[in-house]
């Protein structure tokens, strides 16, 4: 047990229950999960869920197959600032004379800088995201979220795969759900961080998909 900003780094393996009630900071770092696809999820007020910071290559990422998702109000599965690091990924900001630089490009195109015309470019697939945010100049891209709920995923907390805020900004990450039914009242991002100063750009946005039978979010 822990908090949002304590608990578990998972480079091993872990058993999950059939009925697990994350209630602390969970950072999947690429170890074994063995039972998940038959796991009741739910993640409290008091739950973190997010991925292993990434650096110069895609190397870590939450891509999970649940039977249901519970996000509960005050509670996160938060994959912000861990995609790309800075100046790194293919939509990468450019670092500029005098400590400014463009923001990072992903699923759309990151701000430029204030004395040059270039933009980092998008990529990657708007219809089934999986990748992850570009870093700006000097901030890091959103993560990846690839979420298959054969149930219900019910979303009153937040799922966020944003950008860092820097002096230049990194792109939104992805954030891909797959339920039979998703419903909640909660919050989905993969907003581009801010470039900080008038002579940095922010970055670009990131994607998010949302596919279900029955959608009452």
């Amino acid at each position: 047990t822990g908090t949002k900003t304590a608990g578990v780094i998972n480079a091993g393996t872990v058993s999950v229950p059939d009925n697990w009630s994350l209630n602390y900071f969970y950072s999947h770092k690429n170890g074994t999960l063995s039972g998940w696809t038959q796991t009741n999820l739910t993640i409290t007020s008091a739950g973190k869920l997010t991925h292993y910071i990434n650096d110069s290559t895609d190397t870590y990422g939450l891509n999970l197959t649940l039977y249901s998702l519970t996000v509960d109000s005050g509670g996160e599965i938060d994959v912000s600032e861990v995609g790309y690091a800075s100046q790194q990924g293919t939509g990468k900001g450019k670092v500029i004379t005098g400590g400014y630089g463009d923001g990072g490009g992903y699923g759309g195109e990151g701000g430029r800088n204030d004395t040059d015309m270039t933009r980092s470019n998008p990529y990657g697939d708007y219809s089934n995201p999986t990748e992850l945010g570009s870093g700006g100049a000097y901030s890091g891209g959103g993560g990846k979220a690839l979420l298959t709920i054969t149930g219900t995923a019910t979303i009153n907390g937040s799922l966020l795969a944003n950008g860092q805020s820097a002096n230049s900004g990194g792109s939104g990450g992805s954030i891909n759900l797959s339920a039979a039914t998703i419903t909640g009242g909660g919050t989905i991002t993969a907003n581009g961080g801010s470039g900080g100063t008038i002579y940095s750009g922010g970055g670009g946005g990131g994607r998010i998909r949302l596919a279900s039978t029955a959608n009452t979010f």
